[in-house]
Parts: structure tokens; sequence; C-alpha cells
């Protein structure tokens, strides 16, 4: 069993907010696989991360991956290629 979360967080209070909700929901299963956390979409306008920076992502990716692994658990990210390798954004 592995988890998936899909972020819409726009800051690290709210990815380690996330992440502790995920480790609450988890909470009794045999996870086995990672928990991982996705970070996509951002380059919608009506994404709620429309307009952070790379670094801001990364900062909340860190925030809520590190809560993960603080609790045991393996912790990995997931994005879509393209977005991941856009310097742009």
């Amino acid at each position: 069993i592995g988890v998936y979360f899909f972020s819409t967080a726009i800051n690290e209070a709210e990815a380690k907010e996330e992440a502790l909700w995920t480790l609450k929901a988890i909470k009794g299963y045999g996870i086995s696989y990672p928990v991982v956390y996705d970070c996509e979409g951002y380059k919608s306008p009506e994404s709620r991360m429309y307009l952070m920076s790379a670094n801001e992502r990364c900062d909340n990716a860190l925030a809520f991956l590190k809560t993960i692994e603080d609790s045991g658990y393996e912790a990995m990210l997931y994005g879509a290629k393209s977005e991941l390798e856009d310097k742009l954004r």
C-alpha cells in the first residue's frame, strides 16, 4: 500500500499541515510503499500555486517530505516531467 497526496499548499506551513493530515489519515495502515507528494498543475491560472516560484514550490515539497520521513515513512516526490524540468517558473 502506498499513498499519493495532491498538494495545493502555497507555503511551507500549509505543506506541513498537509503532511500531518496525511499521517493522521494513514495511521494504522500497513504502508509499505512511499508516501508521495504531488506538485503539478501550477501553470494553470486556476491553481492556488500559479504565481509561486520554483524555489517556493521546492521548499513546500521539502517541508512535506521531511515531515513524512521524520514519522518513519519513505517519502517521494511526483510531478509531470515537463513541469519538473521547466526552469521558467
